[in-house]
């Protein structure tokens, strides 16, 4: 199980924030909560970070306030946080599908750059959509992308479901719509996708200093 963190921060809080999450990690890995990724937001108009954290289960989610109680300087730095922060919102995640070692990927370096895609399914349509991506995946490999991981939401909305993508350092403009005007076989299978979805947004992503 999995909980993403938004955080966005406020103006001039950028390096505040990045020295309070490196303090924190080995005092929150603690409570069996491991940070698997964390990405400073490319795109919007907000300062954005968004935190990936692998969690035993949903008990260690429900009692992390009591845990942080116990735990002074955990405490002290979730509180100069929230200080540092306009909004902070926490989702309880399960993964739907693991990382994938295409052939040849390439190791990711200080400036390689992430896509994260998140589609909202149709009413009853979360199945089909599932399985549509699953096939979009081979697809978009023999372009170079590595494929992250999928999650889909535990709590809240249903249906929705956030996929990670490590993208090629040739990646022109940053941009998946160039992508699928080259290709007939990505544009056929991201069709598919939007006809059984209501909602998809792509944001791109780098890996903050102290992220795994």
């Amino acid at each position: 199980m999995h909980v993403h963190a938004s955080m966005t921060l406020a103006p001039g809080k950028d390096q505040e924030v990045t020295d309070l999450l490196t303090r924190s990690l080995p005092l929150i890995a603690r409570l069996e909560w491991k940070l698997t990724a964390s990405f400073l937001l490319l795109n919007g108009p907000t300062r954005t970070i968004l935190n990936l954290w692998d969690i035993p289960d949903a008990n260690a989610f429900i009692s992390l306030p009591a845990q942080l109680g116990k735990d002074a300087e955990l405490l002290q730095i979730m509180i100069g946080l929230d200080h540092a922060m306009i909004h902070n919102e926490l989702t309880l995640m399960n993964q739907t599908a693991a990382a994938s070692s295409p052939a040849g990927a390439m190791a990711p370096g200080p400036k390689t750059v992430y896509l994260r895609e998140t589609v909202t399914a149709l009413p009853g349509k979360a199945s089909t959509l599932a399985g549509l991506f699953t096939q979009a995946v081979p697809l978009l490999e023999k372009r170079g992308w590595r494929f992250l991981g999928s999650w889909g939401r535990a709590t809240g909305v249903t249906g929705m479901m956030m996929n990670l993508w490590q993208l090629p350092d040739s990646a022109r403009n940053l941009s998946i719509h160039d992508l699928i005007a080259e290709d007939p076989e990505v544009a056929k299978a991201f069709a598919a996708i939007a006809e059984v979805s209501s909602q998809v947004e792509m944001t791109y992503l780098r890996k903050m200093p102290y992220s795994p």
